[in-house]
């Protein structure tokens, strides 16, 4: 007895045994199995059954994911009807309602094929299994993202124009004896980048609304934004400038021109706009250092030198002689520094009535007219032909439309203010004087300074073609036969080489070409009578028919007398 009882406590043991093995394969078999479903639900593919709206990205990669949205949203119709509204607020309890329909953001492709491949891909290994099941059985339905726009930075924009205001920045100003201080006013705007993430949010959560018949579905404030403050010591940095005397030496060829010390106190400046209120406007004053010597005292040293001269007739009538004179006066004793440009326009002005101009002959469109100021040009070639000879750089010319005669050819400049201008450059190291004077009927042009070299100019010019003219005939009916008026003079068309020789102590050092001028060419004109048009071939018109040759009248006859036989 007592030796079987051990043999049937084993019996029931092994049963025990079997069962557990059976339960713990059980579980290696399913967990395997489940790691199995971690392991494929692990692979760089969105799970099964993603849904972006209509757009079905299971199984996708992110690359394919994109291309499948982006077809998907250029396929679809904007819409304008639906979107969001909010209400924006303002410190002073203005209010805008703020509308932002669908059609005015755009899908962000990137970012919601992101927020796909995270169903599942974002979670642990073990947790993927369960989530990839779940998208097997009921799937997931995934909101897309949003992002910025013009459309919607235009809709910004007005709501900004409605009712916010923007910060009025503070300013300096320097003047003669004072610096002027303005402080800027707060602002209040829309912090931008959180109305927008706010607009995003509602759009990603799919809270969007038929805005036509719609409450507003947040409230944004406006937030104040300051004005810039200023930095009085980066203010004097800008500012400041070292007293600086008059200097002259021609030995050495040294200017330099005088300058005013300017400073001011930074601290006292920063102290005061510290204090100042917004809006508020106060100068300090400025710290002025005069120099020992001026300009003025080296006027008697300067402009001694003749650098270059010209001289030319002028024709025309007695309003001609006005304008030119009239424009010598106003050119005469301009004073061009160093580096600085001489430009006609800008110095003589609008040719206007007002300002004691008066009509002369003029070229327009290649016709002769009358034109208040006509006859400036000749100031201005004068210049350029005295400019020339100083050996001063040429920055700006143009030749006339036709061949002028008071200059040699291809050394005129003609100009027509607020299009064509003459401006030379003065690159010598001194200041330079331009002179000019009427006498009579001569303009004469010079332009004073510092020789500071033995260089001297000497001009020649080429000509390099010709056009000629023809002879046009046409009909006056008020001429008598016979007589003809030349009503349009002719020139000739030229193309004109100058060049600029260099002497030094006389002899040749250099020839440059200065410039190409192109000079039409203008036909005669001869008007004749109605009468005489047929002479000169002129269409629809021909020689008067001959009078008809009268016939004879015959003279009376007798009979004569018969003899008859």
């Amino acid at each position: 007895m007592q030796a079987e009882t051990p043999k049937r406590k084993k019996k029931k043991n092994s049963s025990g045994k079997k069962f557990l093995i059976l339960a713990v394969c059980l579980v290696v078999v399913l967990g395997g199995g489940y790691l199995g479903l971690c392991a494929t639900a692990g692979s760089e593919a969105i799970y099964p059954n993603v849904m972006v709206g209509d757009v079905d990205l299971g199984g996708m990669t992110c690359e394919e994911a994109e291309a499948a949205i982006t077809e998907a949203v250029q396929a679809q119709a904007p819409d304008s009807d639906r979107g969001v509204h909010f209400t924006v607020r303002s410190a002073d309890e203005k209010t805008a309602d703020v509308l932002v329909p669908m059609s005015s953001v755009v899908t962000d492709v990137p970012a919601t094929v992101a927020r796909a491949w995270e169903v599942g891909n974002s979670k642990s290994f073990p947790a993927r299994g369960a989530v990839y099941l779940s998208c097997l059985v009921a799937g997931a339905d995934i909101l897309p993202a949003y992002g910025d726009s013009d459309a919607l930075d235009t809709i910004l924009d007005g709501m900004d124009a409605q009712i916010g205001q923007a910060a009025v920045e503070s300013q300096w100003e320097l003047g003669e004896t004072q610096l002027n201080l303005t402080k800027g006013q707060p602002g209040n705007l829309i912090n931008r980048e959180s109305v927008k993430a706010e607009i995003f949010d509602y759009m990603g959560r799919g809270e969007i609304v038929e805005l036509a018949a719609s409450d507003p579905q947040f409230v944004m404030d406006l937030e104040q934004s300051l004005p810039q403050e200023l930095d009085l010591t980066e203010v004097l940095s800008q500012v400041e400038t070292e007293v600086r005397n008059a200097e002259f030496n021609k030995a050495e060829n040294i200017f330099k021109e005088d300058q005013l010390g300017i400073s001011f106190d930074a601290q006292v400046a920063q102290d005061t706009f510290n204090a100042m209120d917004w809006g508020e406007s106060r100068a300090i004053d400025l710290i002025i250092t005069q120099p020992e010597v001026t300009m003025a005292d080296l006027e008697p040293q300067l402009y001694q030198d003749v650098l270059g001269t010209c001289s030319t007739n002028i024709s025309g009538t007695a309003n001609r002689v006005q304008n030119i004179t009239l424009a010598a006066q106003i050119f005469n004793g301009t004073v061009v520094m160093p580096g600085e440009e001489f430009s006609y326009n800008g110095v003589v002005g609008s040719r206007q009535a007002s300002r004691g101009f008066l009509p002369a002959p003029a070229y327009v469109s290649g016709q002769t007219v009358q034109e208040v100021g006509g006859g400036v040009c000749q100031g201005s070639s004068t210049i350029y032909l005295a400019a020339l000879r100083s050996n001063l750089e040429i920055v700006e010319r143009y030749p006339h439309g036709y061949i002028t005669r008071y200059v040699p050819d291809g050394m005129d400049a003609t100009v027509y203010y607020g299009a064509k201008d003459f401006r030379f450059k003065n690159d010598t190291p001194f200041p330079i004087k331009v002179q000019g004077s009427v006498s009579g009927r001569t303009l004469t042009v010079n332009i004073l300074g510092t020789k500071h070299n033995n260089i001297t100019v000497k001009m020649t010019n080429e000509t390099v073609g010709t056009t000629g003219y023809s002879t046009v005939y046409q009909v006056d009916s008020s001429l008598p036969a016979g007589s003809t008026r030349v009503s349009v003079t002719p020139y000739a068309g030229y193309t004109i080489k100058t060049y600029r020789n260099l002497y030094e102590n006389g002899n040749l050092i250099e020839t440059k070409l200065e410039d190409t001028s192109v000079y039409k060419s203008r036909d005669k004109v001869v008007m004749v009578s109605s009468a005489d048009a047929y002479k000169y071939g002129i269409p629809g018109y021909s020689a008067p028919a001959p009078k008809p040759t009268p016939t004879p009248t015959p003279e009376p006859t007798t009979p004569s007398e018969t003899t008859t036989q």
